[in-house]
């Protein structure tokens, strides 16, 4: 199963003119979190995740995600929670590159 968080964002130029809070039909709606749960889901599906680069939450607890797998995370600057639990993860060597990673859930 699947779900997605969205929010609606100012376009970079316009708050760059008018400011972050400045709102209007011009405001962009990202998808700022995902959930991947169940053994459906795999590394196939976590490598098109770069195609998300708002992303801020993914969960993909009970998940056939890997060690290897996480890889793909690696481009995903904006990544602060990770829910892994109950996955095959051995390793999270690979979120070491996400700088703004301040949840990681394991167990």
């Amino acid at each position: 199963g699947g779900r997605c968080e969205t929010a609606r964002r100012v376009p970079n130029w316009l708050a760059q003119v008018a400011g972050d809070d400045f709102h209007s039909f011009l405001d962009e709606t990202i998808i700022v979190g995902v959930t991947l749960a169940g053994n459906r889901i795999g590394d196939q599906q976590l490598a098109k995740m770069p195609l998300l680069p708002n992303l801020r939450r993914l969960d993909l607890h009970d998940s056939q995600v890997t060690s290897e797998g996480l890889k793909a995370l690696a481009p995903l600057k904006s990544l602060r929670e990770v829910d892994l639990s109950n996955t095959p993860v051995t390793d999270v060597v690979a979120l070491s590159a996400l700088p703004d990673l301040t949840g990681l859930r394991l167990d």
